[in-house]
Formats: C-alpha cells, sequence, structure tokens
C-alpha cells in the first residue's frame, strides 16, 4: 500500500473511489474532501427544544 494523497488538513474524507480492485487506476482514481463536516436538517417545533449547539446525534436514515 502507499500513500495516493496528501492532505494538509488534519482531516479528510474520501467522497468517492472509481476503481475496483485489480483494475488499472486512472487519473480520476479518488475523490477526498477536506474541512469541517456540516449537517443540515430540519426537526418539529416541538423537538426544537432538544437541539443544541455542539450537541452530538445519532444520524440514521
Amino acid at each position: 500500500m502507499s500513500e495516493v494523497v496528501f492532505v494538509r488538513s488534519a482531516s479528510a474524507r474520501v467522497d468517492d473511489v472509481a476503481a475496483e480492485v485489480g483494475e488499472e487506476a486512472g487519473p480520476d482514481l479518488v475523490s477526498v474532501s477536506a474541512g469541517g463536516l456540516v449537517v443540515n436538517g430540519s426537526v418539529a417545533a416541538h423537538q426544537k427544544e432538544l437541539l443544541r449547539a455542539g450537541r452530538r446525534f445519532l444520524y440514521c436514515r
């Protein structure tokens, strides 16, 4: 295994991998994003008291 990308920021996410095991690597092998993760959503009016800045949550689909 070898490093395929160097990212200066402390965190990065792999968004997409465009190859399968055993395939030749092309120029668009991997898509990476860096920066803070942001979650946008909505809740019902009667649930707004449950939300606080910095509070942890569990995302379920």
